[in-house]
Order: C-alpha cells, then sequence, then structure tokens
C-alpha cells in the first residue's frame, strides 16, 4: 500500500487522501517522522485540513512532542473558521487525550471553553470523562 501511495503522489502530488493514507501507514509502521513530514506537507498545500491537524497531533504526541503539538495547533485554530459539523471532530478528541496524557487540564479546558459550540456530544463527552468537569462551572 505504501509503494502504490507513494507512486500516486509521483504522479499528482497534491493528492491529499493519498497523503493522509500514507501519513497513517507511517504511523502503523511507527515511523512517525516520516509521517509528520507527509503531514506537515498536506497542511503546506491544504492550510485547512482538519484530517491533517487530527493525525498531526497523533504524531506529535507519539514523539513526545507536546509542546510543538500545542503551539501549531494553536496556530491551526487561529487560521481556520472552525464550523460544527463532523470534519473537526478527531482533531478535538486527538487534543483532548493528548492535553489527559501530558497533564495539560488548562489547554483542554481552554480549547473547550472556546469550541464548544462545535462539539458534538461524544467529544463533550470524553473531555468530561477525562477531566471530569465543566470549565464552565
Amino acid at each position: 500500500a505504501e509503494q502504490v501511495l507513494l507512486e500516486l503522489l509521483r504522479i499528482d502530488r497534491d493528492n491529499l487522501q493519498a497523503r493522509t493514507e500514507l501519513s497513517k501507514i507511517y504511523q502503523h509502521e511507527g515511523k512517525y517522522k516520516e509521517a509528520e513530514q507527509v503531514l506537515l506537507e498536506l497542511l503546506r498545500i491544504n492550510r485547512q485540513s482538519c484530517y491533517a491537524i487530527a493525525e498531526l497531533i497523533r504524531v506529535y504526541g507519539k514523539l513526545g512532542r507536546a509542546a510543538d503539538c500545542f503551539n501549531r495547533f494553536d496556530k491551526f485554530l487561529s487560521r481556520v473558521t472552525i464550523r460544527r459539523g463532523r470534519k473537526p471532530q478527531a482533531m478535538f478528541n486527538n487534543i483532548f487525550r493528548l492535553c489527559k496524557k501530558e497533564g495539560r487540564a488548562d489547554k483542554a479546558a481552554e480549547y473547550f471553553r472556546r469550541y464548544s459550540h462545535i462539539l458534538d456530544g461524544r467529544n463533550v463527552a470524553l473531555y468530561k470523562s477525562l477531566f471530569g468537569n465543566n470549565p464552565f462551572d
């Protein structure tokens, strides 16, 4: 599958789906640096890709680079308009999990307060199960 995706990217360099899938393969193989590079290139092509940032959060978590992750995620959020729907849910799911792993309830609360209006019920429930509170209380 990796070779097919690499060949597809040689033909169509800007194929976002192929880049996303290639990053998932690299993650599955433990090649997190390669996954990071694929995702950063994807974000250069499409600066608003919620799927790319969701995967990048996961990669930075595996690389132990939470500070880089929070910085990049904050920059991403500052330049996109996030609307309610399916697309942004994975990135919030991943960022809440990373916040928990890194002991950053403060960052999770910041994201929850700012974006609670677009979170689906699963992410609201996840936030409450991980952090046990509602930052509006």
